[in-house]
């Protein structure tokens, strides 16, 4: 019933609450976590700017997860009495972490709202609640890389050649093509225009992102592939919060090296 009122077919709709069956199971496993924040814990150990908490395993079972306590505010606080300088630290921090966990550690924290994150006076970051983690392998991630780095430079023919060999689109239906493509310039509309503040009187991405969405179910042949589900989950809980702090930056510049580098370790070049 859920396909047929989507226009989904029962394949796809599967897929779907499989994934999210499969993270929601995970949360529910400290063992599991446990695990996760030691790993993320580890890879930022060395990155200024971003904290996650150590845990404690002789303290820690089944049921009970002891960590280290992470100073910080949540946003809201955060935003009362931060500064300018404080905000646009902490929105850099936020956007590099998404960076470093997708096209470094190919490990993403799939649930990225408010709640799971504290600011510090300087804008350093504190990331909690590691129970949802999405991981995702190296040629994924270099095709995600350069899906991004052909939708923000224009190439229209190769962007679709992409996302059809991502499962993203299943069809030769120009419509299909051609709606999926406005959705990627308004994506990529922050990373070509210089400077870009988040938040700011220009950005209209969520709201046009919203208008289209409707369109889309009148084209079943596009498709939202399985590890893009949490991934653009926890991208769209980034830049939410991105917009609230009104992070102004070259996100292209501040892109770019981490798409080069996904890219270059699939073909083996570094």
């Amino acid at each position: 019933m859920t396909g047929k009122i989507l226009q989904r077919d029962r394949a796809e709709v599967d897929m779907i609450f499989d994934e999210i069956r499969e993270r929601l199971e995970e949360e529910l496993d400290y063992y599991n976590e446990a695990a996760n924040l030691n790993f993320f814990a580890n890879a930022f150990r060395d990155v200024p700017g971003i904290r996650v908490p150590a845990t404690h395993p002789s303290l820690c079972t089944g049921r009970v997860l002891t960590m280290d306590r992470l100073p910080g505010k949540p946003l809201e606080e955060f935003l009362k009495d931060a500064d300018e300088r404080a905000r646009q630290q902490a929105g850099l921090n936020l956007a590099r972490s998404f960076f470093v966990m997708v096209y470094e550690l190919r490990a993403l924290h799939a649930d990225p709202h408010a709640g799971n994150y504290l600011f510090e006076p300087d804008g350093t970051l504190g990331i909690l609640d590691f129970g949802c983690v999405k991981r995702f392998d190296e040629y994924f991630v270099a095709d995600y890389a350069r899906v991004a780095e052909h939708g923000i430079a224009g190439d229209k023919h190769t962007t679709l050649q992409l996302l059809r060999k991502l499962g993203g689109l299943c069809s030769e239906d120009p419509g299909a093509a051609e709606l999926l493509w406005e959705l990627v310039e308004i994506m990529a509309m922050p990373f070509r225009a210089g400077k870009f503040m988040a938040g700011g009187p220009e950005d209209d991405l969520q709201e046009r992102t919203r208008n289209i969405g409707p369109r889309f179910l009148r084209y079943p042949e596009i498709r939202t592939p399985r590890d893009m589900i949490y991934l653009h989950r926890a991208l769209g809980g980034i830049y939410s919060m991105l917009r609230r702090l009104q992070v102004s930056a070259n996100w292209r510049a501040l892109s770019r090296p981490y798409h080069e580098q996904a890219i270059k370790r699939a073909e083996g070049r570094v």
